[in-house]
């Protein structure tokens, strides 16, 4: 039997902003970034290990979190931000992440905002203690963030939802996009694990569900997500 669902709008009530400034004694702890890990096989089926979301107010890169040996770490994922719209960039704007997933097709936000640090795109090295939100005038090309999941191994998020606030703590803006790892054939992600149809507020947000990739081969689609790594 069918289920019909709406295209997801979560709205966020206000929380209370505070920064944890890059001031003072940087955490010890070492991230290494991912070596382009940008697609693994499951069961036969090649996963996406990089996203991007790109609409009007936010565009940006997502990328696993993988050591040394190519082992994903699932608890982080870092983020590149490529553009903030006009709009947002303004005195007193600020971002935070949360994320949220679909069980029992009901959907479920995490109402506390992930931590998350900067870092040098260039070197990997963290230049900041961890914080929850960031001006958007901070965002710049140089820096990423890493940003710590704190996923439910039997129960994991599906998406990463980024709101920007105006200074007076209201809404101004907010985008979802799906956390890698996610099937990267639009076809895969249709189904869940057990054969059963995955909602369509999550196939929706698959950034190939629009896109007729009937023609395309394993290696095009693994360089479509290819280009969002970093």
């Amino acid at each position: 039997m069918k289920t019909s669902h709406k295209i997801l709008t979560l709205s966020l009530s206000v929380i209370a902003l505070v920064f944890l400034t890059s001031c003072g004694t940087k955490k010890s702890e070492t991230l290494t970034p991912a070596a382009n890990s940008v697609i693994t096989t499951e069961a036969s089926k090649p996963l996406a290990s990089c996203n991007q979301l790109s609409d009007t107010n936010f565009r940006l890169n997502v990328s696993v979190l993988a050591d040394s040996s190519g082992q994903i770490n699932p608890d982080w994922i870092k983020v590149k931000f490529l553009n903030v719209s006009t709009d947002l960039n303004k005195s007193g704007y600020h971002i935070r992440f949360y994320k949220w997933r679909v069980m029992a097709n009901a959907a479920q936000l995490d109402p506390t905002s992930l931590s998350f640090t900067s870092y040098q795109l260039a070197t990997g090295q963290t230049n900041s203690n961890y914080m929850t939100a960031i001006y958007t005038s901070q965002i710049n090309l140089q820096n990423g963030f890493y940003v710590k999941l704190n996923d439910d191994p039997n129960y994991p998020y599906q998406v990463l939802k980024v709101v920007a606030y105006k200074s007076d703590g209201t809404v101004a803006a907010q985008s979802d996009l799906l956390i890698p790892q996610f099937f990267s054939q639009p076809s895969d992600y249709q189904q869940n694990s057990d054969g059963s149809a995955r909602v369509q507020n999550l196939v929706a947000l698959h950034p190939l569900s629009s896109v007729d990739v009937s023609a395309w081969t394993g290696d095009q689609v693994k360089q479509y997500f290819a280009q969002f790594c970093f």
